[in-house]
């Protein structure tokens, strides 16, 4: 008899985005944002820092919004809000 062990969760696409990046906003502009220590204008895709989907695929994350509390980013389908602490 062989024992089944219970398959482990998939990670969702912005958990491994935070895994493999550790992404730390260190400023926003009305414009844009600085993650990672790189500008990023909203609408602009974030091509160094692409994610694979379930599939292998690999999705490039976008800069959605802006606001003095953080960023959106759309990666796919899901949004991932991180956070701006100020200076």
């Amino acid at each position: 008899v062989k024992e089944v062990l219970p398959a482990e969760p998939a990670a969702s696409v912005s958990q491994k985005f935070s895994t493999l990046y550790r992404p730390l906003v260190n400023g926003v502009s009305p414009s844009g944002v600085f993650l990672n220590g790189k500008f990023w204008s909203v609408g602009e895709p974030i091509v160094t820092m692409p994610v694979a989907d379930s599939d292998g695929r690999p999705l490039i994350p976008v800069v959605r919004r802006v606001s003095n509390q953080g960023v959106t980013l759309q990666i796919g389908s899901e949004l991932i809000n991180l956070p701006f602490s100020g200076y």
